[in-house]
């Protein structure tokens, strides 16, 4: 499988991994010393091998990057069997490795990489089954590899997994390496400075092999890890301590905006074993029998990627309409737009109700969703949560730059709140309205139609009062069923008081900032005869009110959007207040 993959994306290069081509050239003295430049040239090893082999460099590389590659995936699935997984999962998480280092698809010269996450695996490999003396000598190599790996070496002294003297020593060498190598060996190189910036990022983020890459990472491998972190055997409980200490790195990395995949894919020989536990607790072996057809697979995947909720992306589409824009251009952006937020969307519930599935079982209503019930398999809806998540920025990264970074900070923002911030008081409410502006944003990106400060003060508060209306219809059923607190939320039955008051002032305000608008200077602008849209407020108060009268006899029993979109009321409350701006307008 390696062998096959490195054939297949032959060729292709980055920035750094030419300047470890050149290291190699400068070994084997076909390059002169002033055009290296530091750091790169420090992590000697791997290019030292290359330069070593005869042939042509490029054939060098390529050939022990197969054997890296390939040697990480034997080991990992060897320590797979070790901890008594069986043979078929244990191939399983090796190939997993192979498949999930995008940088050995598309730069098969491109050495560090892949000797770390060697070193890595035979480090896990070592820890696992009990062999101090592998894990050392793979802290080592690995030390020569990337510097960063020398934190291997830490690890084991710190839990005392190796004599002390040993593993100070193991630290003494790798150290005296790394001094050696750039203050004898490499002395006097030229540093290379990297500067961080917004543009830098949106360049990574447009190249579909590096969407592809971080969406395997954030979609696949790590909500996965995550499940299997959480029930994890007492066989993988030391390397919990050995990810969170590892995840130090690409932390820096983040902090340097470097958007990359490859910090997490070094992670990818500790994060594989917790995947691989997880995927046996996918679902109960009866239910996922009964769902192996792929029709019925298909089906569950269409309902767990919550097409109703859809309707709430039609925000895109405000801007064009508020801006009296509406022509073939605008309207292809906000389409395009419309079609980001829901694959992202989908993306997103995907993701959350893998991560809860076990919570999700417990729940009355929850555990009939497609994933909790068993139809979907945990790892096919992580794997489709991530192709969608793909889709979703390479779309708007297609449509525009400024789209992907309001859809980045959508995805983010409604990732963070499904996995803590909706169990934040009030932090959670505030989210779900900024997520409804987002959507507003978003359509703004695409369109380049900037969004008036009427429209977003007029959307958060309207969105407040529905994100309030629906907490307060869950805290008033929470009532009528004898309970006081809400399960992992931070509401009590007594809070409903408060939060129905937030949420009719946040709704009259709403109203309020629509009749100011009526009387600025943009009205006259866009509509000829402003005097029709007073016809909106008495409509609105309507509206509104309406809405929170059944809230608080708990005939809102979902969110409050969907509840509109079946509403007949609402709908022709909506439909005049359309009719009357569009005849305004003209």
């Amino acid at each position: 499988m390696a062998l096959m993959v490195m054939w297949w994306r032959w060729g292709g290069t980055v920035e750094d991994s030419l300047a470890y081509f050149n290291t190699a050239r400068y070994l084997r003295g076909e390059l002169p010393f002033n055009e290296l430049r530091a750091p790169f040239p420090y992590r000697l090893l791997m290019p030292a091998l290359a330069a070593l082999l005869p042939g042509e460099l490029h054939n060098s590389f390529a050939r022990l990057n197969w054997i890296s590659v390939a040697t990480a995936a034997t080991m990992l699935a060897m320590a797979m069997a070790h901890i008594g997984l069986d043979r078929k999962r244990a191939l399983g998480a090796g190939l997993l490795l192979i498949l999930s280092v995008p940088t050995f698809w598309y730069a098969p010269y491109l050495l560090t990489d892949p000797g770390s996450v060697c070193a890595r695996a035979a480090f896990v490999l070592g820890v696992l089954t009990g062999q101090p003396w592998l894990a050392v000598s793979a802290g080592l190599l690995g030390s020569a590899v990337r510097e960063e790996n020398i934190l291997l070496l830490v690890w084991l002294v710190a839990t005392r997994r190796v004599a002390l003297s040993c593993g100070l020593a193991a630290l003494a060498a790798a150290g005296a390496w790394m001094l050696a190598v750039r203050w004898v060996i490499l002395a006097g190189l030229p540093h290379y400075t990297w500067v961080p910036s917004l543009g830098t990022v949106l360049a990574a983020l447009s190249d579909l092999r590096s969407l592809a890459s971080l969406a395997g990472a954030a979609g696949l491998v790590l909500p996965l890890a995550v499940l299997g972190w959480r029930h994890a055997p007492p066989a993988l409980q030391p390397l919990k301590s050995l990810l969170l200490l590892m995840t130090l790195p690409p932390l820096y990395a983040a902090l340097s905006v470097r958007v990359e995949g490859r910090a997490i894919w070094g992670l990818y020989p500790m994060l594989i074993p917790f995947a691989l536990h997880a995927s046996l607790r996918a679902a109960p072996a009866e239910q996922l029998a009964g769902s192996a057809m792929l029709p019925t697979w298909l089906s569950a995947l269409f309902r767990a990627m919550r097409p109703r909720q859809w309707l709430k992306n039609l925000l895109v589409f405000v801007p064009m309409l508020a801006g009296h824009a509406l022509n073939a251009a605008t309207l292809e952006q906000s389409l395009a737009a419309f079609a980001a937020f829901c694959l992202c969307a989908s993306s997103a519930y995907l993701l959350n109700d893998a991560l809860d599935v076990h919570d999700d079982r417990q729940h009355p209503s929850k555990r009939h969703r497609p994933i909790a019930a068993g139809l979907l398999p945990v790892p096919l809806a992580l794997a489709a949560s991530a192709v969608l998540a793909a889709l979703a920025l390479a779309l708007a990264a297609w449509t525009d730059q400024l789209l992907l970074l309001v859809l980045l900070v959508y995805f983010v923002a409604t990732v963070a709140y499904t996995a803590w911030l909706k169990k934040l008081m009030m932090v959670d409410i505030v989210t779900l309205a900024l997520l409804y502006s987002v959507r507003i944003l978003g359509g703004s990106a695409a369109t380049h139609i900037e969004p008036s400060f009427w429209l977003l003060s007029f959307s958060f508060f309207l969105f407040l009062s529905l994100a309030l209306l629906k907490r307060s219809s869950e805290l008033f059923n929470l009532e009528q069923d004898g309970q006081q607190n809400t399960r992992g939320r931070g509401y009590h039955t007594g809070d409903r008081i408060p939060v129905g008051v937030m949420g009719m002032v946040s709704a009259f305000l709403s109203v309020l900032i629509f009749m100011l608008y009526f009387h600025s200077d943009a009205v006259l602008k866009l509509y000829p005869q402003p005097a029709l849209l007073l016809g909106v407020v008495p409509l609105l108060v309507f509206w509104l009110g309406r809405l929170w009268m059944l809230g608080s006899r708990g005939n809102i029993n979902e969110d409050p959007l969907l509840y509109v979109s079946r509403d007949r009321v609402s709908l022709g409350v909506i439909g005049a207040c359309l009719a009357l701006v569009a005849i305004a307008s003209r």
